[in-house]
């Protein structure tokens, strides 16, 4: 009887040192998480793409790219009311939506401070904006700034949407002192006039270098996807080209980043 109560002291001791274990593995994991940007043009459901192509048929496989990349914050373009929704239920209970803007990011991982939306020149298609959200990580307590935003399709809407932004986030960014990741769908080519104003007249840099836009084609035949950065190292930038589906999530590579603030 000794000898059996023994053991069953020792064993209940090592229960609880592998359960102290695993949690403490748990924490430190979440601690440890990387700080990763994703931008997604999901391409709208609005457009009515026929077959294989339309949302119902290609949703799943948005879903699946997403919790792939595993980002910490997600900005979309082209999402519509009922397609952020599907997503952000899809994705769980650690992702929270920014109210009426295209942004989410993980509860576990971050705070909101602020958020809000600076609005651009409107094209031919719509008004467009960039959204954006003041962001404190929990394990450091350091706070910065995340934007996405959808350019219009046309030369003059793109520079002065650039003129806009140049002139608006010095306030946001605190004249450029907080730490800021600018992704999106600029619509705009490598050293194109709109893309060059912003970079020159900025300390953003990019840090994605890749054709993005596929138009659902089997290549990508152009870039007008970027993860623009400043005050802050970005560690890698890739692109998912979706060579698991046999049907493609969307016509645009989302592009993921991991960065060290």
């Amino acid at each position: 009887m000794k000898q059996a109560t023994k053991y069953k002291m020792t064993n209940n001791r090592f229960s609880f040192y592998m359960g102290t274990l695993i949690v403490a593995s748990l924490l430190a994991a979440s601690s440890c998480m990387a700080n990763t940007v994703m931008s997604f043009n999901i391409r709208t459901e609005h457009a009515n793409d026929p077959g294989e192509l339309a949302w119902e048929k290609r949703k799943n496989n948005v879903v699946d790219v997403i919790v792939k990349a595993n980002p910490s914050v997600i900005g979309l373009q082209e999402a519509s009311t009922n397609q952020q929704q599907y997503i952000e239920e899809a994705l769980g209970p650690n992702w929270l939506p920014v109210a009426n803007a295209p942004i989410l990011f993980r509860s576990d991982m971050y705070r909101l401070l602020a958020k809000g939306a600076i609005e651009l020149v409107e094209d031919k298609w719509e008004k467009r904006f960039a959204y954006w959200v003041k962001l404190k990580a929990k394990n450091t307590n350091t706070s910065w700034l995340f934007i996405t935003t959808h350019w219009g399709v046309d030369e003059a809407s793109q520079l002065g949407s650039a003129e806009i932004l140049l002139n608006a986030l010095p306030a946001v960014i605190k004249n450029w002192q907080l730490p800021v990741v600018l992704v999106g769908d600029f619509n705009a080519e490598p050293n194109s006039e709109p893309y060059l104003k912003m970079v020159n007249g900025s300390p953003l840099q990019n840090n994605f270098w890749g054709l993005t836009f596929t138009g659902f084609k089997s290549k990508a035949i152009a870039q007008i996807d970027y993860a623009w950065a400043a005050g802050l190292t970005i560690n890698k930038c890739k692109a998912d080209r979706f060579d698991a589906y046999a049907t493609p999530a969307s016509d645009h590579y989302p592009i993921i980043c991991e960065f060290k603030l």
